[in-house]
């Protein structure tokens, strides 16, 4: 019952079912998770596909 409080507290879900909360923090949780992986993933690239470029340039 606790962590139920918790999770309304959080997402101020206190018109909604127990069942409907749990599934929508989720599906938050999830997207969260999922974002961080894309961010991760492509913004390391990005900086060191920089930091490639800006060597190849100084040794020319």
């Amino acid at each position: 019952m606790f962590l139920l409080d918790k999770i309304f507290k959080k997402y101020k879900l206190f018109k909604m079912s127990s069942k409907k909360a749990m599934k929508l923090a989720q599906k938050q949780a999830y997207a969260k998770h999922r974002s961080n992986i894309t961010n991760s993933r492509f913004g390391s690239k990005k900086i060191n596909f920089t930091s490639k470029v800006n060597k190849k340039n100084k040794k020319t």
